[in-house]
């Protein structure tokens, strides 16, 4: 069985006998640095057929274990981290999935210590970079997508809202129907672009048309959809029958209060354009038609999201697990390289010292 280790260096580590005082009878107990034939000898034959046939079925174990063990913690993360409801059970069961892939980690860490062949310690190694490259991407899924789909899915609505009306009796809304008078003031559209910045933070007032008003309490706001001082394009802004605002949080994530700053900034600049009051917290809406449909379409771009970065994860999983392997091997082949070439000197020195001895000894 030791001769059949010696197959995969990636499994033993480039040595044919026992290593660390263990027997080759005892790596039989771990499926993952041997492979049991089946009775009667199984498909591969017998002799060398066997032997080859046992190298090639650990060679795809340890690499198919490499790849999808910490490709399934990865994606377990991200899913928990990105697509869960807000909230202290929900959040607390993504902190348990972490935990448990964290811990997994650190067993392979252990189990690595009790064992022949690097592959333990490259699987923790892997598991510990998804513990900390997956809460990352699902907590900006969860930052960008889902905290709008949660909030407006669970949130306050408000029917028949007239723009006139003080923004701070509406600060709890997350979806708001404003009355069949309202409308967008598409004379007064403002884009700023913060210095250093590639993005353009549009805004444009909500009007009463029956009585407007020198205080603009609600602004449609969209990103990179309108000119500096004109078209105004973010979201249905172009259509007439559009009445129902998608409020934008300020206050659910950190992402969500440095864009609702800079809405801000840009309705600040536009109320002094254009000779407008603004209050203290005015309230920034996505002007659309249908929010069920917006909803939806969020919902469907975070899966979508996550989706993509979980196959992108696999493809590098994938990369790293084949790298390690071919490496690993390389350089058992080349220990057992030196390891021979130290044993032929010896036995060449060997040799001509009794060689020596025998012409000492008859002359």
């Amino acid at each position: 069985m030791a001769a059949n280790l010696a197959i995969d260096p990636f499994l033993t580590g480039g040595h044919e006998h026992s290593v660390g005082g263990r027997s080759a009878s005892n790596v039989e107990e771990d499926p993952f640095l041997t492979s049991k034939p089946s009775a009667g000898g199984g498909h591969y034959g017998t002799g060398q057929e066997r032997q080859f046939g046992r190298g090639v079925n650990m060679h795809m174990r340890s690499v198919a274990a490499l790849v999808f063990v910490p490709w399934v913690c990865f994606a377990a993360m991200v899913v928990a981290f990105a697509l869960l409801p807000p909230g202290g059970p929900w959040r607390l069961m993504a902190l348990l999935i972490w935990m448990g892939c964290l811990g997994f980690s650190a067993v392979c860490y252990f189990v690595q210590g009790q064992r022949t062949g690097p592959l333990y310690k490259y699987m923790g190694v892997l598991v510990l970079v998804a513990c900390v490259a997956a809460p990352v991407a699902g907590q900006k899924i969860f930052e960008t997508d889902m905290t709008q789909y949660w909030m407006h899915k669970n949130g306050v609505a408000y029917r028949g809202v007239v723009p006139s009306k003080p923004a701070d009796a509406y600060q709890d809304a997350n979806l708001i129907d404003f009355s069949a008078m309202s409308r967008l003031s598409l004379r007064q559209v403002l884009g700023n672009r913060p210095q250093g910045s590639r993005t353009t933070y549009c805004v444009a007032p909500i009007i009463d048309a029956r009585s407007p008003s020198k205080e603009v309490n609600f602004w449609a706001a969209g990103l990179d959809c309108c000119e500096p001082l004109r078209s105004f394009l973010c979201g249905d802004a172009a259509n007439a029958e559009a009445r129902t605002g998608i409020v934008m949080p300020s206050s659910t994530s950190q992402y969500a209060a440095d864009r609702w700053d800079l809405f801000r900034k840009a309705a600040s600049d536009a109320a002094e354009l254009y000779g407008l009051t603004l209050p203290e917290r005015p309230i920034f809406v996505r002007w659309h038609v249908d929010a069920k449909a917006v909803q939806s379409e969020s919902l469907h771009q975070g899966i979508v999201e996550v989706i993509l970065i979980s196959f992108i994860y696999l493809m590098v999983s994938l990369f790293l697990a084949a790298w390690l392997h071919w490496t690993s091997a390389y350089h058992g082949a080349k220990r057992e390289q030196q390891a021979d070439w130290a044993s032929d000197e010896r036995g060449a020195r060997g040799k001509q010292q009794g060689q020596r001895r025998s012409q000492a000894s008859c002359c």
